[in-house]
């Protein structure tokens, strides 16, 4: 009964930590999104450079991890400083980083258990730490 619980805890929480974490690691790459950005033309679809959508990314990053406290946000397009995103853009975005906030959380708190776990797992049976591990 003790190793299907603890193997359910790691197939449960495993996951979700390295899901969430894969997530905001790829939010937070400037080099993920120069590359789409570059591979999907969007300079020229938005008539933006390149720096000034590298400098609108980082303003949407800081939005997500709540180091800014709303998402309007002006840029320059087609050599005009204008508001980015549109009224509703920015009403979704406020659920986005809302979900995106609870995420961060919920792999915090799967961290923090995973890591109770392993440490109570570690002294008593060594063996049942790894094959859930391994899982």
């Amino acid at each position: 009964m003790k190793k299907t619980i603890v193997i359910m805890l790691f197939v449960v929480f495993l996951p979700v930590v390295l899901l969430l974490t894969s997530v905001q690691v790829t939010v937070n790459s400037d080099r993920f999104f120069s590359q789409q950005y570059t591979s999907n033309q969007v300079p020229t679809k938005t008539q933006m450079e390149m720096t000034e959508l590298l400098r609108v990314t980082n303003e949407i990053q800081d939005y997500l991890l709540g180091q800014r406290q709303d998402f309007y946000i002006e840029g320059t397009v087609n050599g005009e400083v204008r508001q980015i995103f549109t009224e509703r853009e920015v009403k979704h975005m406020v659920d986005v980083q809302v979900l995106f906030k609870r995420g961060i959380m919920l792999r915090n708190i799967s961290v923090l258990l995973l890591t109770i776990l392993c440490l109570w797992l570690w002294p008593k049976d060594k063996k049942l730490l790894f094959s859930a591990l391994l899982v």
